[in-house]
C-alpha cells in the first residue's frame, strides 16, 4: 500500500482507500504478523508476551462447544453452523491484522522521518522523538492484539474442520503430525467433556 504526504504538510499522510478483502483463512495467513516480529515488539515495549497455547486453548474450546452445541446428525445443518461460529472470530482476527499493519506503515514513516533528522539530512521536527515512541508502542500493542486473534482464529478453523469433516476431535499432537507426514501408525482421538455453554470469547515494519 502506497503512503503520500499531504501538499504543503510534513507529518500528515494520505493512505489510499483499502480494498475490501475476502473474509477467509488463505487471507488471515496472509496478513497475520509474524510471530518473531511479534515477540520482538513486545519485548522492546515491555508488553506481555502472548501466551504460547492461545491456539490449542482456542481449538479445545470451541471444539467441546460444537459438541454440547451444534447437531450431531450428518447434513447441511452440520456442515453450514460451524463455519457461521468461525466468521465472526476469522473477521476480527483479518481486521486486527489489518490495524496492525496500517499502524507499522506510519510508525515506519515517523522513524524515516526521525532517522533523516539524526543524520542531518532533513530540519529537526519538535516532538518528533516522542511520536515515534508513541506510535512504535502502539504499533506493538496492535501487533500482539493481532497475534492473538489470528491465534484464537485459527484455532476454532481447526475444531471446525474435525466438525465438517465429521471425524472426532483431537488435540494437536506434534509428534502425531510428524508420524502422518512420514506415513508412520498414529493414535486414535479423544472424546471431549462437555461442560462449554458459550463459544470461546472472544509490525509492514519492525518498529523496534
Amino acid at each position: 500500500m502506497s503512503v503520500e504526504r499531504m501538499s504543503g504538510t510534513k507529518n500528515v499522510l494520505l493512505f489510499p482507500r483499502r480494498p475490501p478483502v475476502l473474509v477467509s483463512l488463505e487471507a488471515l495467513y496472509d496478513l497475520r504478523p509474524d510471530v518473531r516480529e511479534v515477540h520482538l515488539a513486545a519485548e522492546a515495549y515491555g508488553l506481555d508476551l502472548p501466551a504460547w497455547n492461545v491456539r490449542d486453548e482456542a481449538d479445545r474450546a470451541m471444539a467441546e462447544y460444537i459438541v454440547n452445541h451444534v447437531r450431531p446428525e450428518p447434513g447441511m445443518a452440520r456442515r453450514r453452523e460451524p463455519d457461521l461460529l468461525l466468521l465472526p472470530f476469522l473477521k476480527r482476527a483479518i481486521e486486527a491484522c489489518r490495524q496492525a499493519k496500517s499502524s507499522g506503515i506510519v510508525a515506519c514513516e515517523v522513524f524515516r522521518r526521525l532517522e533523516l533528522g539524526r543524520q542531518g539530512r532533513a530540519l529537526p521536527e519538535a516532538g518528533l522523538e516522542d511520536q515515534a515512541f508513541h506510535q512504535g508502542e502502539e504499533t506493538a500493542r496492535l501487533f500482539v492484539a493481532a497475534h492473538i486473534a489470528s491465534e484464537e482464529a485459527l484455532g476454532i478453523a481447526r475444531a471446525v474442520d474435525f466438525a465438517k469433516r465429521g471425524e472426532l476431535w483431537e488435540p494437536l499432537d506434534l509428534r502425531k503430525e510428524e508420524a502422518l507426514l512420514f506415513q508412520r501408525p498414529v493414535g486414535q482421538g479423544v472424546k471431549l467433556q462437555s461442560g462449554h455453554d458459550q463459544p470461546p470469547d472472544g509490525p509492514g515494519c519492525n518498529v523496534i
